[in-house]
């Protein structure tokens, strides 16, 4: 059996991403979250469920934090939006580095679907986890749910994807996926949007939800971590967290 369950709690899990540098630069970081052991440290005090970044960042940083933050390690990227995704790490290397789970980005095109059913059945040998992050640039609800199919019938494990605020339409992506878990990108540094969102998600049968720079970026990011730990892990309401927050600020 592979470590699935290394990487939730409750059935549940929350991801902090930190794999964004190499498609977008440093452009989306402020002088705090461009330090990798800054981030590491949030992921850790924030007890999330684990951490995604390229091998380059877990060689450099991640030893000191082994089994205390799992790691995510991404086995694919590219340089920027308009460049094909290539692989840029073995899942042998993963494995070195400690990793809990490998993930890997999957676009619409057949040479990424074709990379992806080797890494699958590599990371399969190795008994890891293998979580598929959705890229395409359909965001409506139709084309997240062939995805999210896609995936299923691939074997992925778990799959990530950006929420599209159609609350209806993710119960049908999550029909899709049947038992592959979902977990949602939220793309906002609204606090009501914010708990709501995760509320919805999390209601209808979500696993949980993968953190990127807009939330990261936060002043007050370990507030926001430890109210979304309660809706998510807690079962609170998004109503809960708001009057919480509301109340301290």
């Amino acid at each position: 059996m592979h470590k699935l369950q290394d990487l939730l709690y409750h059935n549940k899990a929350i991801f902090l991403s930190l794999d964004h540098g190499l498609e977008n630069g440093p452009k989306e970081f402020s002088l705090k979250t461009i330090n990798t052991e800054h981030v590491l440290n949030l992921a850790l005090e924030s007890k999330y469920n684990g951490i995604i970044m390229h091998k380059g960042l877990a060689e450099k940083y991640y030893e000191n934090y082994r089994y205390k933050v799992p790691l995510i390690l991404k086995l694919n990227g590219r340089l920027n939006l308009n460049s094909d995704y290539i692989q840029t790490c073995s899942v042998l290397k993963a494995v070195k580095l400690g990793a809990t789970a490998v993930g890997y980005n999957l676009s619409n095109s057949n040479e990424t679907l074709k990379e992806f059913v080797k890494v699958h059945d590599e990371a399969r040998e190795h008994n890891l986890p293998v979580i598929v992050f959705l890229k395409s640039n359909k965001l409506d609800t139709d084309s997240i749910a062939h995805m999210a199919r896609a995936s299923l019938e691939l074997g992925a494990d778990i799959i990530n994807f950006d929420y599209n605020n159609d609350h209806e339409g993710f119960k049908w992506i999550l029909k899709s996926s049947g038992k592959t878990r979902a977990l949602v990108n939220l793309n906002t540094n609204n606090i009501e949007h914010l708990f709501n969102s995760t509320y919805n998600i999390i209601k209808s049968g979500g696993t949980g939800l993968v953190l990127g720079h807009k939330v990261l970026h936060s002043e007050k990011f370990l507030e926001v971590a430890n109210l979304l730990n309660e809706i998510v892990f807690q079962n609170k309401t998004a109503e809960y967290a708001l009057d919480k927050w509301n109340k301290k600020n």
